[in-house]
């Protein structure tokens, strides 16, 4: 247990998520409910565990400082976390390329915006975990959308993680009908694919993005439910 609270009658705990969430980030959290005398049960999933849990009875929302500090943050993050009436469990897919058979994932883990994102073999990490939501791409570990690095509208312009701010370089679209049973993954500003660069199927190669081909298995991704 990291945090407690009480309002309207029920005390609000942040702790360990039951066993049917997803375990996977680093520091995972669950915030249950429950009255004096009854049992709890979980309210909604948090990214960080977080504790110093408070009540704003105006707005409806428990909130909760989050304990990681970012590398490129000089303190905590602090996050709101809305009141659900019912549990959340955190879906994520991994974006694995058709030719190289490995799996999207910022380089070494960073924290950083602008670092670049790579393929590397497909091992479970929760780096390779991404949110999907038909347009933005997050990375769960660290809550930074996949980005075309300065917006650039050029074949070979590097794909790197930034902070989530709605710009249509961080939109992206889902095309079916891709090689060997993938699908296409195109920039919102640019018209482009994600690929790697030079089509490389080495760990550690820079993902691209590069004038779309439904027959290129360096652009055909396949997105599955870890």
């Amino acid at each position: 247990m990291q945090g407690v609270v009480r309002a309207a009658g029920s005390f609000f705990i942040s702790g360990a998520c039951p066993s049917s969430f997803d375990v996977s980030y680093r520091e995972p959290a669950c915030v249950h409910k429950g009255a004096p005398g009854d049992s709890t049960h979980v309210l909604t999933a948090v990214h960080d565990m977080a504790q110093n849990l408070d009540w704003d009875a105006s707005t409806g929302r428990i909130r909760g400082a989050n304990e990681v500090a970012q590398a490129d943050q000089a303190y905590p993050q602090r996050l709101v976390y809305d009141i659900y009436p019912t549990a959340r469990p955190i879906t994520t897919v991994r974006f694995r390329n058709v030719k190289s058979d490995k799996c999207l994932v910022p380089y070494g883990s960073s924290l950083n915006n602008g670092a670049n994102v790579v393929k590397w073999d497909c091992n479970g990490t929760s780096g390779q975990n991404w949110f999907w939501n038909g347009y933005e791409i997050r990375n769960f570990q660290n809550n930074r959308c996949l980005t075309v690095y300065g917006s650039s509208t050029s074949d070979g312009a590097y794909v790197v993680q930034w902070q989530c701010n709605g710009s249509t370089a961080q939109r992206w679209s889902r095309v079916t009908g891709a090689a060997d049973g993938g699908s296409l993954l195109v920039n919102g500003h640019s018209g482009l694919c994600l690929t790697t660069y030079g089509g490389s199927t080495s760990n550690g190669a820079v993902a691209s993005q590069w004038s779309c081909d439904t027959t290129d298995t360096a652009r055909s991704w396949i997105g599955y439910t870890p």
